[in-house]
């Protein structure tokens, strides 16, 4: 009995459609309480007397919105090494407790040291989210289904970041003295109802799931490193003398560290920190354009605006994520459906601020961020189907994946919100917007590098 079989009994427990409700709930959770703070930001910085004018809240919305992924980069590999030791489950329960902390502290938060510290150090450090859901998608899916489970749960979480915006916005300033206190209480509240499910279901599948014998024979040293070597094309000497004791809960550090050097999971890892830097760079840069003046590039939308905008928006993007998104991996395999997804964006966020009204605005955001949804879940199955392998470091190595995604994340809204504030003041949007379409579809390219999916799985089987 291996520990991902031991891993996936716990699916039978809960039945299977309980588990992807669960990690759905989770997700959107999580997205909600990054995204929510989108829609209002500009006008809480101005609030709380952090900016002059909504056309100079730039600095100050990049540095509330990096501090985020910011706060996961000293931890993300700390959390895989926590999952593969204590759960999943656990872990996850552990996360959403202190995401429940983390919004209520931002909440209550008047002073912007307050508010980037509880963003950063509850919301980002202390949330270990993102390093377990790659894991847990393919737990639950398989290598086969996990693209789809994948589509439902981002589809979850990304029809939240779309509607969190709208939600903050009608909630904010609820409690005139603590302007965030609504948008954050209700994230709080989600936060500790998914903790209790996760503490439960993880004791019922604790009880449930048979021990696994550690007395049954498991690879030996030899024959790990000659597999690692074989698919990365190095020789593992010291990984090989260091392996006599394989039957450990893990590999040793030199197995993991050249498993991450060699390819393809530098490339791996490059693409998912690109699709995060851009990404969180524009969930910082529409709504900033939204809200910038007419003279200088904008729509002047109020928040209430941005709010309907971001949420008219959300329904394709779910209804792409939940139902498109599996068949089109299906269709075009992970490599294609990376790289169409980044020629869409790219094309779209070229044109995005020549629309002259609201009503041109939403469908090419709605199209905007499908591309860079495509790319991501396409990215996730990759890692998913690489990391699969390596059953004792799953976590390890999603968590030092992560860690390189969340540095990116974090550059994303720091410089993206500032060359938006400069674009406004210049009134240079158009060019602003053409550099980042132009920037997205370079980087697309860097996936013809990898070998696609479909065809890998072709020369396992002649294998």
């Amino acid at each position: 009995t291996s520990v991902f079989a031991a891993r996936q009994q716990k699916n039978l427990v809960m039945g299977r459609r309980g588990s992807i409700t669960l990690l759905c709930v989770a997700h959107a959770v999580n997205m909600y309480s990054i995204s929510s703070i989108f829609s209002y930001v500009g006008f809480l910085a101005v609030d709380c007397n952090w900016a002059k004018d909504v056309d100079q809240a730039g600095a100050v919305s990049g540095f509330l919105a990096a501090s985020v992924p910011l706060g996961r980069v000293l931890t993300s590999y700390l959390w895989g090494i926590i999952s593969d030791r204590i759960g999943n489950y656990n872990a996850l329960f552990i996360s959403m407790l202190n995401m429940a902390a983390g919004n209520f502290v931002f909440g209550f938060a008047t002073n912007l040291s307050t508010a980037i510290l509880s963003r950063a150090g509850l919301l980002g450090a202390a949330n270990g989210w993102l390093t377990i859901m790659g894991p847990m998608i393919l737990e639950v899916g398989g290598e086969k289904e996990q693209a789809h489970v994948f589509g439902v749960v981002i589809g979850a979480g990304t029809a939240m970041s779309i509607f969190a915006p709208s939600v903050g916005a009608l909630l904010y300033k609820v409690v005139p003295a603590f302007p965030a206190l609504g948008p954050s209480v209700l994230g709080g509240l989600i936060s500790v109802m998914v903790a209790a499910i996760a503490f439960s279901w993880g004791t019922l599948a604790k009880d449930a799931t048979p021990a696994i014998d550690t007395t049954l024979p498991v690879p030996e040293a030899a024959t790990v490193a000659a597999r690692v070597g074989a698919e990365h094309n190095v020789d593992l000497p010291k990984v090989k003398a260091r392996c006599e004791s394989f039957k450990t809960a893990a590999m040793p550090h030199s197995a993991l560290r050249l498993v991450l050097l060699a390819h393809p999971f530098t490339l791996i890892t490059s693409l998912r920190a690109l699709n995060g830097f851009f990404l969180f760079a524009a969930m910082d840069i529409l709504p900033l354009w939204l809200i910038g003046t007419r003279p200088a590039g904008g729509l002047a939308l109020n928040e209430k605006q941005v709010a309907s905008v971001l949420a008219v928006s959300g329904i394709l993007l779910s209804l792409y994520s939940g139902f498109v998104h599996g068949r089109t991996v299906s269709w075009l395999g992970t490599q294609m459906t990376f790289l169409m997804g980044g020629v869409v964006a790219a094309i779209s966020g070229t044109v995005m601020p020549y629309a002259a009204s609201v009503y041109v605005a939403i469908p090419i955001q709605s199209i905007f961020y499908c591309g860079f949804i495509a790319q991501f879940g396409a990215i996730i199955s990759m890692t998913n189907n690489k990391v699969g392998k390596y059953q004792k470091m799953t976590g390890a190595i999603n968590g030092v994946i992560v860690t390189v995604e969340a540095i990116a994340k974090g550059f994303g809204p720091a410089l993206g919100a500032p060359v938006i504030a400069i674009a406004l003041e210049s009134r240079r949007v158009p060019l602003a917007f053409a550099l980042f379409g132009i920037c997205i579809f370079l980087t697309s390219l860097l996936v013809l590098l990898l070998t696609d999916d479909r065809k890998q799985h072709k020369q396992d089987l002649l294998l």
